[in-house]
């Protein structure tokens, strides 16, 4: 069932509804109106033949004693009947042809109790409205007078009423039905253009086009606009994607022609002197440490982008940056690389929520780098410190720098500025760091000046002592 069908039937349905009540309404008010004015005609006439009634000495004793204008009664749909106080027809009016009205028991009993009787019988086949009410002279019950509307023209004025409000609610629906679908038709081809467009992108396989934007700022350029933007975020993870496949067999492929080739050289001559054979041995080593770090970085990397968390407990962070500041000292120890740490300004038992490992990790890839990258004789800073309801770890060395076209892609996977090429890495390393900053609600910035040094700053939040609660 299409959308176009759901929404007429769902359009007509309403309208059905919402015309069922107004006729049902309309029908209602206009029976009850009819039916008010027959109750106050046969009342209004009922009383003036009761005044017209003459009562005299005490007994009523003959009908030509009641004097009743005729006038009054020679509409053809009243009848009129003046009844003594036992219930017997003394007087009724031309139009009942002779018959009397009828008049039940319970009628009767409730009209000599003094309180009038408004009921509705059939009369000669037909629906007359009956009125019955008491005769009083001085205040003594004489007699009883029954005022009769014939409700036969009413009965086919709300007929016609019936046929008409069925008939309109019949076309009023068959209209809205075609109009309905008409208008959403319309209204939904720019959906079935989107759908088209984008199966036609889908089958092209060609992310970099776009689809045209309606210049009406509604729910479908709202629809066109947020798929535009999808195709984008895709486009650039696909681009991505496609370049981190590179990269990787990049990356991947000269270890492997490394230790392929010493691997032959090894197997073509068994008799190679020793010395040759352990630096052969020594190469397929390197590079085999060398995948092992890369690999084990795409691994990190691959958990990061399946959605894994880091189990995060609350931890004391001095003995954090004191455990990789040693760590740094040896990796620096082969080089001429000085290690300074400065922790004075950093709060007394400061806590943050961490994996102690994992932010070890982020520090020791930033220390690493700055011991790499740095100039003979350089200095690497350490340091850490509280400002508010932070804490900042900050890693400062006086190497090359980095060139300001290439500091906005530092963090990003195997992305080695042109001046990095040269030394050996994976190009990983700011990649994890930034997803394990992030897995602490952790900032990590960078600041550089070619040729003075760079600056990495690590901004965590700070976990607030619990207050303590005296005990009286």
């Amino acid at each position: 069932m299409s959308l176009r069908f759901r929404l007429t039937v769902w359009f007509t349905a309403i309208l059905a509804v919402a015309l069922v009540l107004f006729a049902f309404l309309v029908y209602a008010l206009l029976y009850r109106e009819l039916y008010t004015d027959v109750d106050a005609s046969v009342q209004s006439k009922a009383h003036d033949a009761a005044l017209s009634v003459r009562y005299e000495k005490g007994v009523l004793t003959a009908p030509t004693r009641i004097r009743v204008p005729e006038s009054q009664f020679r509409a053809p749909t009243l009848y009129t009947e003046i009844r003594s106080i036992g219930g017997v027809a003394i007087w009724r009016s031309d139009t009942l042809q002779g018959s009397d009205l009828p008049l039940s028991s319970e009628s009767l009993a409730t009209a000599r109790g003094g309180d009038p009787v408004l009921e509705t019988v059939i009369q000669a086949g037909q629906s007359v409205r009956l009125y019955t009410a008491p005769i009083l002279v001085n205040g003594n019950l004489v007699g009883y007078v029954q005022v009769g509307r014939n409700l036969a023209d009413i009965d086919v004025a709300l007929q016609q009423l019936r046929l008409w409000l069925l008939v309109s609610i019949a076309f009023a629906l068959a209209a809205a039905g075609g109009g309905g679908w008409l208008l959403s038709q319309a209204a939904l081809r720019p959906i079935d253009q989107v759908g088209n467009a984008a199966r036609a992108i889908g089958l092209a396989q060609r992310l970099d086009r776009r689809l045209p934007t309606p210049k009406t700022a509604d729910e479908i350029s709202r629809l066109v606009t947020t798929f535009n933007e999808m195709l984008d975020r895709l486009e650039a993870a696909f681009i991505a994607q496609q370049r981190f496949v590179a990269d990787a067999s990049h990356e991947l492929r000269t270890p492997l022609t490394t230790i392929q080739g010493n691997v032959e050289f090894l197997l073509r001559e068994p008799a190679m002197p020793v010395g040759d054979r352990i630096e052969a041995l020594g190469d397929v080593a390197d590079e085999a440490a060398r995948m092992a770090r890369l690999v084990n970085g795409l691994l990190a990397l691959a958990r990061a982008d399946a959605g894994r968390h880091l189990d995060r407990s609350m931890t004391e962070l001095r003995p954090i940056v004191e455990s990789c500041y040693h760590q740094a000292l040896a990796l620096a120890r082969p080089t001429n690389i000085s290690i300074e740490l400065v922790v004075n300004r950093l709060e007394p038992g400061a806590r943050v929520l961490a994996d102690p490992d994992r932010l070890c990790e982020l520090l020791t890839i930033l220390l690493e780098n700055a011991i790499k990258y740095n100039r003979q004789n350089g200095l690497v800073r350490l340091v850490a410190t509280t400002e508010g309801r932070s804490h900042r770890v900050v890693v400062t060395d006086t190497g090359r720098g980095i060139a300001p076209e290439d500091l906005p892609h530092v963090f990003e996977r195997f992305y080695r500025s042109p001046a990095a090429r040269s030394e050996d890495g994976t190009g990983l390393g700011l990649a994890i760091a930034r997803w394990i900053a992030s897995e602490h609600n952790a900032r990590i910035a960078v600041e550089s000046v070619p040729d003075v040094g760079s600056t990495f700053t690590v901004t965590l939040p700070a976990l607030q002592p619990a207050p303590l609660i005296a005990v009286s």
